[in-house]
C-alpha cells in the first residue's frame, strides 16, 4: 500500500517540480503575481506553478465551467479585470492541489501512517476548489456592505434634493461625502471606501469624464452593485428622471424607511448567526472539561 502511494506521491512531486522549474523566474507570471495582494489568494508567490500549467496546456478559463467566477469576480474587482482574476485562481487551485498532495503523501509514507497519504489525495483537490468558497464569501460580504451603507445612502439623496439640490449634484455629494480619496481620480482603485460610495464615485466620474448618460451610469451602478434593493432603486431614480416629477425626494425617502427596516433586520440576522457560531466552540469546551471531570473519576472507580 505504501509503494501505490510513493509511487503516486513520486508522481505529483515531479509534477510540481517541472512546473515550478518552467515557472520560476517568469517574469509575465512575477507580474501576475504582484497584483494578487487580496487575501483570497493563499501561497498566492507559488502561483507560477499553475500559470506554468495552464499556459502549457493552452487552458482557457473564460468560459464554460472554468469560467463560472467570472460575474462574481465582474463585481469584486470590475468586468475589466475579471479575466484575470479568473485565471488567476485556476492558477492558484493547481498550485494548491500539486502543492498539497505530495507533500502529505509523503508525511504519509515517513511516519508509517498511509491514511494520511491517501486523506491528502482528497485534501488536495478539496483545499484548492474551497478558492471558490473564498470568492463566494467575499462577493455575498460585498452585498451586506452595500445594504449596510445603502439606507444612508437614499436618506441624504432625498435630504439634498429636497433642499434643492439636482439629481447629479447630490448624488456626486453623497458619493464623496465622509469618504474621500486622496484623489478624485484614484476613485477606481479606492480600497479604503466602501463598495456603494465606491460605486457611486465610479458613476460620477462615467458621467464627468467619460461621457456617458447619467441614466446610463446609474443603469451600470446598479448592475455593479448587483443587489435587488438597489436595481428597484436606480429604477425609481430612473423612472423620475424621464418624468420630471417633484416627487423624487418623498419616492426617496419612502424608500429609505423600507431599507433602515431591511437593515435592522440584517443586523439581527447578523447577531443571531454571530451567536450560532459561537455554540460550537462552548459545546466543545463542556465536553472537553467532562471529559477531564470524567476520566479520573471512572479511573479511580476500575481501581
Amino acid at each position: 500500500m505504501n509503494m501505490i502511494l510513493l509511487i503516486i506521491g513520486t508522481v505529483f512531486a515531479g509534477l510540481w517540480a517541472f512546473f515550478f522549474l518552467l515557472g520560476v523566474g517568469n517574469k509575465k507570471y512575477a507580474g501576475y503575481i504582484a497584483q494578487l495582494t487580496n487575501s483570497m489568494f493563499l501561497l498566492s508567490d507559488l502561483y507560477f506553478i499553475g500559470y506554468a500549467f495552464l499556459d502549457l496546456f493552452h487552458i482557457k478559463t473564460d468560459n464554460g465551467f472554468m469560467g463560472k467566477n467570472l460575474k462574481k469576480f465582474s463585481e469584486l474587482f470590475e468586468a475589466k479585470y475579471a479575466r484575470f482574476y479568473n485565471r488567476a485562481l485556476w492558477a492558484g487551485k493547481i498550485t494548491l492541489a500539486l502543492t498539497i498532495i505530495p507533500v502529505m503523501i509523503f508525511t504519509g509514507v515517513i511516519a508509517g501512517e498511509s491514511i494520511i497519504g491517501w486523506l491528502g489525495i482528497v485534501v488536495g483537490p478539496v483545499m484548492a476548489m474551497s478558492l471558490d468558497n473564498s470568492v463566494v464569501n467575499r462577493v455575498t460580504a460585498r452585498h451586506e456592505e452595500i445594504l449596510m451603507d445603502f439606507p444612508q445612502v437614499i436618506s441624504k439623496l432625498a435630504m439634498l434634493i429636497n433642499a434643492g439640490m439636482t439629481l447629479n449634484d447630490a448624488w456626486q455629494q453623497v458619493a464623496f461625502s465622509g469618504h474621500a480619496l486622496s484623489a478624485v481620480d484614484d476613485a477606481e482603485q479606492g480600497e479604503n471606501v466602501s463598495a456603494i460610495y465606491r460605486e457611486m464615485q465610479i458613476a460620477t466620474l462615467e458621467i464627468q469624464r467619460g461621457g456617458k448618460s447619467a441614466e446610463q451610469a446609474y443603469m451600470d451602478f446598479a448592475t455593479r452593485c448587483n443587489v435587488p434593493e438597489v436595481r428597484k432603486f436606480a429604477s425609481l431614480v430612473i423612472q423620475n428622471m424621464k418624468k420630471g416629477g417633484s416627487d423624487m425626494a418623498f419616492s426617496l425617502q419612502e424608500m429609505a424607511n423600507e431599507r433602515w427596516q431591511q437593515k435592522k433586520n440584517l443586523v439581527l440576522r447578523k447577531g443571531e448567526l454571530a451567536g450560532n457560531q459561537l455554540l460550537m466552540p462552548i459545546m466543545l469546551m463542556f465536553v472537553g472539561v467532562l471529559l477531564l471531570i470524567m476520566v479520573p473519576a471512572m479511573s479511580s472507580l476500575t481501581v
